[in-house]
């Protein structure tokens, strides 16, 4: 009887691998993920807006409606009850590099105006970046 030929017997994959030069998935997939993760870091600083968290107290002694872009753009206006607090979220003016005003006004609820103020970023950091509506204070000069 003759030998009967065994099929050829095939390495195993970390042999494959080394006899072949080719990279395997898994290390492409490595590879992939790390570009993935180095891209996302450097990405990440640009992604979102900076922004900072300013307090605006309503120390009036009434209820009052305060404009965070001041009256010309009265679609972010709010009312804040007496002594409320409010923490707003701003994005500008957000560094010493930034020149922006901001003006905050308030009104009282028969909308005569009672507060205004313009503020940078020196102004806001030396407030704590926290703003005190007071009455008595209507003009922005």
């Amino acid at each position: 009887m003759k030998d009967a030929k065994r099929p050829a017997q095939t390495a195993p994959p970390a042999a494959r691998k080394a006899e072949a030069g080719k990279p395997t998935t898994i290390g492409v997939m490595k590879i992939v993920w790390g570009i993935v993760v180095l891209g996302s870091l450097a990405l990440g600083g640009c992604l979102g807006d900076p922004t900072r968290e300013v307090q605006v107290r309503n120390r009036t002694g009434q209820t009052v409606v305060e404009y965070s872009y001041g009256r010309r753009d009265p679609k972010y206006k709010e009312v804040l009850e007496l002594d409320q607090t409010l923490t707003q979220t701003w994005m500008s003016p957000i560094s010493w590099t930034d020149p922006t005003k901001r003006r905050v006004e308030a009104d009282d609820l028969a909308g005569t105006r009672i507060f205004c103020l313009d503020v940078g970023y020196d102004d806001l950091q030396r407030l704590n970046w926290r703003i005190d509506i007071v009455a008595g204070h209507p003009n922005c000069d």
